[in-house]
């Protein structure tokens, strides 16, 4: 019997790990000077909308060198 709690504990540990990575999975990059929403994007491997949406902001938004977006 203490196998099986053991083994539902091992299986309930796993599986919080597992939401845990899903959750800290982002990836963030930082604007550089000159860059607008288009180059973050296409350097990324993402459409301007995708960008836009993983990060709440509109496709048109001025960006700013420094700024942090999500990109992942």
């Amino acid at each position: 019997m203490a196998a099986n709690t053991t083994q539902s504990a091992a299986e309930s540990s796993s599986s919080s790990s597992a939401s845990s990575v899903n959750r800290s999975d982002a990836s963030y990059v930082q604007v550089q000077a000159g860059q607008g929403i288009y180059r973050v994007a296409v350097n990324n491997g993402l459409t301007v909308e995708q960008l836009a949406q993983l990060n709440g902001i509109s496709p048109t938004t001025k960006l700013y060198p420094g700024q942090q977006l999500r990109v992942k």
